[in-house]
């Protein structure tokens, strides 16, 4: 199908647009408006103590052990707004800021990913179906990890695809990447590895260049997932032993 001729009508894609940025106006809203929730302060303790004190331990706080470094991105954003004078409410939307911004990225994403394959037409359905998820707009409104889990997942799925279609240099270190984020992101990253393990099923080992095709790019792909990992954690507890 060429992507002419899925050119979307006029008034779908302002459909889309609308739908987009009644979906970002919505998140924000509500991440200026609500209260912090039970598990927000959790989650950017323990991303500003790695990042102040190299300290990535989760044993001594069970509410820890699930927290990831991405949220040292919420750290940040609400330091900066620290910096320029906010206070309060206004503060709390600057810490939410990360999640807004993972929004909107997972909507371009989709955008572009379906616009690319089939066209204007299913770039606009995918932006009204995605824009308005009332689960994604609630999650993207507070400092926790489900936004840009969303978003690192997406961008595993994506570089997953584009290794298959077309096998290169650098798609294989942007696969591990990726997944090497989502990885840092949430701990059910794992659900991923059974997906992409079936790859050489569904497309052909010959797509991926045969046995030795396989082989360099499932190594580039774990080697690249380990450094995006150990990038995210600071450097904290890498090559330790696993009695550790």
């Amino acid at each position: 199908m060429s992507t002419d001729a899925a050119a979307a009508p006029a008034g779908l894609s302002r459909l889309a647009w609308a739908a987009a940025v009644l979906g970002l106006a919505l998140a924000a809203w509500a991440a200026h408006e609500q209260d912090w929730t039970y598990d927000e302060p959790y989650h950017m303790q323990w991303a500003r103590r790695l990042v102040v004190q190299r300290v990535s331990e989760r044993a001594s706080d069970p509410l820890w052990n699930s927290k990831t470094p991405v949220m040292a991105l919420h750290v940040a954003s609400k330091e900066a707004g620290r910096v320029l004078g906010f206070e309060g409410r206004a503060l709390s939307s600057w810490a939410r800021l990360p999640g807004l911004l993972c929004y909107a990225g997972t909507l371009a994403l989709v955008c572009a990913f379906a616009r690319a394959r089939l066209g204007g037409a299913a770039a606009a359905l995918a932006a009204l179906g995605l824009a308005l998820d009332p689960s994604l707009i609630a999650h993207s409104a507070v400092a926790t990890v489900d936004a840009p889990y969303t978003l690192t997942t997406l961008l595993t799925l994506v570089a997953a695809v584009r290794l298959t279609e077309r096998p290169g240099p650098g798609r294989a270190p942007a696969l591990g990447t990726a997944l090497g984020l989502a990885f840092a992101t949430k701990f059910t990253a794992f659900l991923l590895l059974p997906g992409l393990l079936l790859l050489p099923a569904c497309f052909g080992r010959e797509r991926l260049g045969g046995w030795p095709g396989l082989l360099r790019s499932g190594l580039l792909v774990a080697l690249s997932a380990l450094v995006a990992v150990n990038l995210a954690y600071l450097g904290v507890g890498f090559a330790q032993p696993l009695s550790a």
